[in-house]
């Protein structure tokens, strides 16, 4: 998908199929798939997308919808990606993104790579996480 930017924000443009990977928290499985631009991305998270992380290739961004964490059901899955600060509610894709046009492009990452970096996680071991990251933080 390209995006081209004026001052009132970025209005999407059809662009070719692009390859992406596709993250469902409630099945607990990753797909490789296809995005025919912004309508495919808000499919498969539910929602208005955000870049939630970028990966160290430079290229690969997991989108999740921006509002899933206060909107989604309280017994919608959640998923951790390595590296990442915070784990995320509901359904990821993952995309490539040049830099240097914002143009979304195929995604860089392999399926089996991916899978290696996904941790599929419950609200009651989100909320252990979150509780362990405040007695770290106490003790010191």
């Amino acid at each position: 998908m390209k995006l081209s930017v004026d001052i009132f924000g970025a209005i999407p443009i059809m662009g070719a199929v692009m390859r992406t990977l596709h993250i469902n928290a409630e099945t607990q499985t990753i797909t490789e798939t296809e995005c025919n631009g912004l309508a495919d991305e808000q499919a498969a998270v539910g929602g208005n997308i955000e870049s939630a992380h970028y990966f160290e290739n430079g290229t690969d961004r997991v989108m999740v919808n921006e509002d899933g964490l206060f909107t989604l059901p309280q017994t919608t899955g959640w998923f951790f990606v390595e590296g990442a600060f915070n784990p995320f509610k509901g359904n990821g894709i993952v995309v490539g993104v040049d830099e240097r046009t914002g143009d979304t492009v195929n995604v860089k990452m392999s399926l089996a790579d991916l899978k290696e970096q996904i941790m599929f996680m419950s609200a009651t071991e989100v909320a252990h996480m979150a509780q362990a990251r405040r007695a770290s933080q106490t003790v010191k």
